[in-house]
């Protein structure tokens, strides 16, 4: 393991990327967050590095933009995720997507609204898809009719600004303390359903979670997979391992059955 080390002067916020193949749309969303004045003042810059083919060029790039980097194998996003924590020293973490780039609003919102409120854990940005809020970016824990409803009528589930079960990891805001007592990411999630497992955990530790249109970040999304066959078995895994979690034995099951029978 590599890592290049940048003093982060006290920062009251660590930002982390983990990249897997994705310098160019890194390169641009970190120029993007310049934009804000706070971001730029407050944030600890960190990215874990899980491609080892662009390991010379983030070099350059991480220099150039006074970042902490971290290059290993790739073992999924919670795994780099964590490392990339392991390093912030700010009080509040924000894990954003390499494929990002800031639109409107600034960091200091967030920060405000975690000061406000003890019992807000994580906060989500809302993350915009050519220029319309994704509607998968946040909702309500999963359940096996959630499942079905959400397969046969798509956004029944989903809720507006403010408070609500789950928001994405690509745009998500924790109390660093509170990521820590938590374990951070479970790694067994390779990619995907480890936000969700994550705002579970805090709620039941008495931690609230809530979005905010304040502040808004474009989304390119799916940018690091080469097959969408590996994609959706990547999906269909971290799926089945939330189920066992925190759903009960027989929708467990059910939900195996129907991806057996590749329905869902």
């Amino acid at each position: 393991m590599i890592m290049i080390e940048i003093s982060p002067n006290n920062k009251e916020l660590a930002v982390i990327f983990v990249n897997y193949r994705s310098i160019l749309h890194l390169s641009r969303a970190l120029r993007s967050l310049e934009r804000d004045p706070f971001f730029s003042q407050n944030a600890q810059l960190i990215i874990v590095n899980q491609d080892n083919t662009e390991q010379k060029a983030l070099s350059a790039l991480s220099k150039q933009q006074g970042c902490q980097l971290i290059s290993r194998e790739n073992h999924g996003f919670a795994s780099g995720a964590n490392k990339g924590a392991s390093l912030a020293e700010g009080r509040y973490l924000a894990f954003l997507n390499p494929d990002i780039q800031h639109s409107i609003g600034s960091f200091r919102e967030v920060a405000d609204a975690f000061r406000k409120n003890a019992h807000l854990g994580i906060v989500g940005a809302t993350l915009l898809s050519e220029g319309v809020p994704e509607p998968w970016s946040k909702g309500q824990f999963l359940t096996l009719s959630r499942l079905f409803w959400n397969n046969v009528f798509p956004g029944v589930f989903r809720d507006g600004e403010g408070r609500v079960d789950w928001v994405s990891g690509g745009a998500l805001f924790i109390k660093r303390e509170l990521f820590r007592s938590l374990g951070g990411f479970d790694e067994k999630f390779f990619l995907y359903f480890e936000d969700m497992d994550l705002c579970e955990r805090a709620r039941a530790a008495g931690f609230s979670a809530e979005t905010t249109q304040s502040l808004q970040f474009s989304h390119k999304g799916g940018k690091s997979f080469s097959s969408k066959r590996s994609q959706k078995k990547r999906y269909a895994d971290s799926q089945r391992y939330y189920f066992e979690k925190h759903r009960p034995f027989w929708e467990q099951k059910i939900l195996s059955a129907l991806q057996y029978l590749k329905i869902w």
